[in-house]
């Protein structure tokens, strides 16, 4: 038997860009869903990601990709506080997962149909951002009958 060969996986992640963009929709429904600190910690690792893409763009570097898993890992993170410590609705906590999901999904499309850099980031942020709009909305709506955002 032959050696086998390994073939690098060229997988789509997700784009540091649109973990950012996950963490200012997060931002903005966490304090509306009852919890100011997860919304402040959430508002601070997105411009922090935002920091270093903003760097990169202006030094025509490729965006960082080695803080995704951990930035991913943490968003998964508060995503369960979110729902079991601060008491946040299930429809406010699984549009942020379908938010998570639609991005991840346009990310496979524009991988396979072979787009790459600004153009393909757009369109998973955009595919991202319309449940994380929903979840803005539901949380804001949710707010004002239940009283959150102390």
């Amino acid at each position: 038997m032959g050696r086998s060969r390994i073939r690098a996986c060229g997988a789509p992640k997700l784009d540091i860009g649109l973990v950012c963009d996950l963490f200012g929709a997060f931002a903005l429904a966490a304090p509306l869903s009852g919890s100011v600190l997860l919304g402040q910690l959430a508002a601070a690792l997105a411009a922090a990601l935002g920091g270093s893409l903003f760097i990169a763009r202006l030094t025509r570097e490729a965006a960082p990709l080695e803080g995704t898993p951990a930035a991913t890992f943490i968003l998964s993170a508060l995503l369960v506080d979110l729902y079991f410590y601060a008491g946040a609705a299930q429809s406010v906590v699984a549009g942020l997962i379908v938010s998570v999901i639609a991005g991840f999904a346009a990310s496979v499309a524009v991988h396979r149909y072979g787009l790459k850099g600004a153009q393909a980031l757009e369109i998973a942020v955009l595919a991202a951002l319309a449940p994380a709009a929903y979840v803005i909305v539901n949380a804001f709506r949710l707010s004002q009958v239940g009283g959150g955002g102390y």
